[in-house]
């Protein structure tokens, strides 16, 4: 199908593989329409509302690009998200899209699915069982409307080098000896097989090879595959020992959430494993629940308990810590921590923020042209956030970003931008309104430019917000820098005044 003119409707269209096939759908005069998480909520809990809206967009190219997946094992594993966004979302969105495909005579389906469902591999069950399914979906659907105008294509990519593959999965990686396609060539092939109108596209020689392998010599492949196995379980076993926490289970599930998926490379006389990557999703999965009587009762987030570890942890350091050497060894101890914790969840948004938060105020204690490599990783982090979630933790990384560009030095030294600031500033106050951080580091960042009666009320609204649950220290300590900003603002806005002679 040539795409000038054509309407596309994408999910994952903001992931490591999306933003350039976007780019490129753009760029052949396609008309681009993206699923945006942020905006439009998690997709698997608004799938109703998504098909609504694919049904009255009638795009005439759907592709389901948006993914999850889980590095655990099997007991592990978070069945009913995985499948839901791997597998459910799909099929919903192409009934959604099919009647007026039908109608018209014509249009495309493309799905995204993965090397793994035809080479099952280890520590990736649900994910595998998905994408498997969502290959026999293709199928079935192909043949269905043979005949009709209407073309399904399945592309099963290989290992993808985009974020995902960063961290513990870079470790993953090198052991098992991944062999990676950047994703400007991944889309490349989506796109052109969308112009050709193709049905099934394998990307990389050596898995298809496998792929036949699996289909008929199995108990080859399961013998081939021990040494993956073991590797997973050693990696997955050590994260658990350096992330301690006091709740063994919670923290099992946070060290097994990497988005990483093995996939296999050929060697002389043995198979080694590979890794399969998926597009960053747009959506993180949503909320489990459990049904209790008549009431749901939403299952706890352990990303999100270990996170509020390093809040208090931080605040602890920051406003009770003793000495400068005391305070950065301790600081420095807990950013390995969060550092820790954006390995083992590279889908999540808060660990990122979080680690981002430890790393500037690194840099606060270091001070001058030695914090600059914290600040500008720091930076780095809260970039790659705000691609995620840009409203997690209440736009908590638009309001640390704008504030490492108010106060880090502006170029040839460093990255400060003061107009950059005030926009991450503002976006974090459209967020959180009435939070004490987006106030407070607004009415900081006024100061800096000398509009101090600007910063006036600004400041007086952060000092009058409400407290935050679990976070009584912090805000303490953040009430109490508010204060002194107050003074200074007063101060410097009463003596800006002119003298009344009368």
């Amino acid at each position: 199908m040539q795409l000038d003119g054509k309407s596309v409707f994408i999910t994952g269209g903001t992931g490591g593989i999306g933003r350039p096939l976007v780019a490129l759908l753009q760029k052949s005069g396609a008309r681009v329409f993206v699923y945006d998480r942020a905006t439009q909520g998690d997709l698997l809990a608004h799938i109703d509302s998504a098909s609504a809206m694919v049904t009255a967009a009638a795009p005439d190219i759907l592709i389901n690009l948006a993914g999850y997946n889980c590095f655990a094992r099997c007991e592990d594993q978070p069945a009913a998200d995985i499948i839901g966004i791997n597998l459910i979302v799909p099929i919903r969105l192409s009934q959604a899209v099919l009647p007026a495909m039908r109608k018209r005579g014509g249009g495309q389906i493309v799905n995204i699915g993965s090397m793994t469902a035809l080479i099952p591999l280890p520590h990736l069950g649900c994910y595998v069982a998905a994408k498997a399914g969502l290959k026999a979906f293709s199928d079935s659907l192909r043949r269905e409307v043979q005949g009709s105008g209407i073309v399904v294509t399945h592309i099963t990519p290989r290992a993808v080098d985009t974020d995902a593959n960063k961290g513990l999965k870079a470790e993953l990686n090198a052991q098992t000896g991944v062999t990676h396609d950047s994703a400007d060539l991944v889309a490349r092939r989506i796109v052109a097989a969308i112009v050709n109108d193709e049905r099934e596209v394998r990307i990389g020689w050596p898995e298809r090879f496998f792929a036949l392998l699996n289909a008929l010599l199995p108990r080859l492949i399961d013998r081939a595959l021990r040494k993956n196995r073991d590797i997973g379980e050693r990696i997955l076993a050590r994260q658990h020992e350096i992330t301690p926490h006091k709740e063994n289970t919670a923290m099992k599930r946070i060290a097994m959430m990497i988005l990483a998926m093995p996939a296999l490379s050929l060697a002389l006389n043995t198979i080694s494993a590979q890794a399969q990557d998926m597009p960053a999703p747009v959506m993180q999965p949503p909320a489990q629940m459990l049904m209790d009587g008549a009431a749901l009762l939403p299952v706890a987030d352990p990303v999100m308990d270990q996170v509020a570890v390093l809040q208090t942890r931080w605040a602890e350091i920051k406003y009770q810590g003793a000495g400068k050497e005391a305070q950065l060894a301790a600081m420095a101890a807990l950013e390995g921590q969060a550092a820790a914790l954006v390995a083992a969840n590279p889908t999540r948004a808060e660990p990122k923020i979080w680690d981002a938060i430890i790393l500037s105020s690194e840099a606060g204690i270091i001070k001058g042209i030695s914090a600059l490599p914290k600040v500008k990783k720091a930076k780095g982090l809260l970039e790659a956030s705000l691609q995620q979630d840009a409203n997690a933790l209440e736009g908590s990384a638009h309001t640390s970003l704008g504030s490492l560009y108010y106060q880090v030095p502006g170029w040839p030294v460093g990255f400060g931008d003061s107009k950059k600031a005030e926009q991450h500033l503002k976006a974090a106050l459209r967020v959180n309104p009435d939070g004490i951080d987006p106030n407070y580091f607004y009415g900081d960042y006024l100061i800096h430019q000398e509009r101090y009666a600007e910063a006036i009320p600004v400041l007086e609204k952060a000092l009058a917000a409400p407290d935050r649950a679990n976070r009584a220290l912090a805000d303490a300590g953040r009430r109490q820098e508010i204060r002194t900003a107050l003074g200074i603002a007063q101060e410097k806005a009463a003596s800006a005044k002119p003298k009344d002679y009368n």
